[in-house]
């Protein structure tokens, strides 16, 4: 079968987290090695216009991620999955975060009404977001919701689930968690060290620096290890 496809669809590399595939007429079809949860189904040239008739038709069902590891294995083992895969240090050690303060889930949605709240405190402004709304939901979970603009005339509506009332340190722990999540799926998982701007020491990994979260996270970006 690998070969088959590698035949077929002549895949390709495309950047740090990508790859292409060219059907029989030479159209692209860019894939994501991050992909793990959608399905897609390699027919080889065969027209079908549903699942069930692709199937039938002898298609290969496997997930962006999987045809990935299949095609390049060598990248994918030495490069790609330590860009791309948690580092596991920082998973356990913002899990164990996340567990203290009570933080369940986060929803992002760039439009729609939020979660409606029978009663409503508010925290005020902070990080460049609007104020903050608390309260229970359907499922008698806390959230905090607010919303922080992306654009000129963009928002993005954020909710934080608590399984306890939140404090505003809570929620900004909560934000901080998913700040540092999201600064690594940008710049890759595997960029974990830095070396010193003051005494020249390479720290091999920000976690190693002394102090609670927010310190360690500051003095990473500030490339900075508290000599």
């Amino acid at each position: 079968m690998l070969q088959k496809i590698k035949d077929f669809y002549h895949p390709e590399l495309s950047g740090s987290d990508s790859f292409v595939l060219y059907d029989g007429e030479g159209n692209k079809k860019f894939l994501s090695f991050r992909d793990n949860k959608r399905n897609i189904y390699l027919t080889f040239g065969i027209p079908a216009k549903t699942e069930k008739e692709a199937i039938d038709n002898g298609a290969h069902v496997t997930t962006p991620q999987d045809l990935g590891k299949l095609l390049f294995p060598e990248e994918w083992e030495h490069k790609i999955k330590l860009h791309i895969l948690p580092d596991k240090r920082v998973t356990a050690y913002l899990t164990t975060v996340k567990q203290n303060i009570g933080f369940i889930d986060s929803k992002f949605e760039e439009e729609g009404e939020g979660i409606k709240f029978d009663k409503v405190e508010i925290i005020p402004i902070w990080f460049n977001a609007s104020d903050i709304e608390i309260g229970k939901d359907n499922q008698d979970r806390w959230v905090a919701e607010f919303s922080q603009r992306t654009d000129i005339d963009s928002y993005v509506v954020i909710d934080f689930i608590f399984n306890r009332k939140p404090t505003k340190k809570m929620i900004q722990t909560a934000n901080l968690s998913h700040e540092i999540e999201t600064y690594f799926n940008i710049h890759g998982w595997e960029n974990n060290s830095f070396t010193c701007w003051e005494c020249g020491i390479k720290t091999n990994h920000w976690l190693d620096i002394e102090g609670d979260l927010e310190t360690k996270w500051n003095n990473f970006k500030d490339r900075y290890c508290g000599c």
